[in-house]
């Protein structure tokens, strides 16, 4: 995965609601240390400083995104989702 350059992978997040539409919220990329061949595994420290601001059930998404082109799940990867109540 290309690190640099016009189109650079980093890993984000989305928040969505129990019916999975996605909630305005701060979206910050962790970007990755280096390039990542296929089938590699890293570990990337991410911040996740805001939840959303309205009480309810929410999904974390986190995904690869090659940034100005697509997430990864938008073209068949499955990403990390985890469930959260906001209080």
């Amino acid at each position: 995965m290309d690190t640099e350059g016009p189109h650079p992978t980093n890993v984000g997040f989305r928040w969505l609601d129990r019916n999975g539409v996605r909630v305005a919220a701060e979206e910050i990329r962790s970007g990755l240390a280096r390039a990542v061949a296929t089938s590699e595994e890293i570990v990337v420290p991410m911040t996740i400083r805001r939840a959303p601001e309205q009480a309810g059930r929410y999904q974390l998404v986190i995904d690869l995104v090659r940034e100005g082109v697509t997430w990864f799940s938008e073209r068949g990867v499955a990403p990390m989702q985890m469930p959260f109540t906001v209080k």
